[in-house]
């Protein structure tokens, strides 16, 4: 169960979940309604149980049993969901992708904060060096970054941006047509 419009973790989000509200006494007693449905559903004869351990089960079954064929295929199918995944949450999801993709993903210092920077076109590169020299320079006193001298850009800062702060970044980078987010 889950409180209504709260996040759902990225990894248990794909099982069913029940939503419910604490907004006025009925909300509850619907929500106590909801849970023995699915608690009688999960006693009746003939469940199957479904959760992420027994999906990891089967993934590992999958992946010490499947053909060459169906690995390739399997690959496929998780970089599809890393991009979607990274599509979804656009304020942190392509700097988790942009990380793997400079083979940073694991590295980062747990004492940095990195935050991504995207830009789309030719001159992105461009775009993307000046609102760091121009910007990124005046608001942290300390950041490394890191670039493929495309499309992406990782910088990673000591300070932890605050919302304000996050906030004028943001605009700052849409105006020269940029995506910023944080990790």
């Amino acid at each position: 169960m889950r409180l209504e419009k709260q996040p759902i973790p990225f990894d248990i989000a794909s099982f069913r979940t029940l939503s419910f509200s604490r907004k006025r006494p009925k909300d509850l007693e619907l929500a106590q309604g909801a849970l023995k449905m699915a608690i009688e559903a999960v006693l009746a004869d003939g469940y199957e149980v479904d959760n992420p351990v027994t999906f990891s089960r089967g993934k590992v079954e999958f992946a010490q049993s499947a053909t060459p064929a169906e690995k390739i295929f399997q690959n496929q199918l998780d970089a599809i969901l890393n991009r979607v995944s990274a599509l979804e949450r656009p304020e942190q999801g392509f700097t988790r992708a942009a990380a793997f993709r400079f083979g940073k993903a694991g590295n980062i210092s747990p004492q940095t904060y990195t935050l991504g920077i995207q830009g789309n076109g030719p001159d992105a590169p461009a775009r993307i060096q000046g609102f760091i020299d121009r910007i990124m320079t005046e608001k942290f006193q300390r950041m490394s970054v890191t670039s493929d001298g495309g499309d992406f850009t990782l910088v990673e800062v000591t300070e932890l941006p605050n919302p304000s702060l996050m906030k004028m970044l943001r605009s700052e980078a849409s105006k020269v047509g940029l995506t910023i987010g944080q990790a």
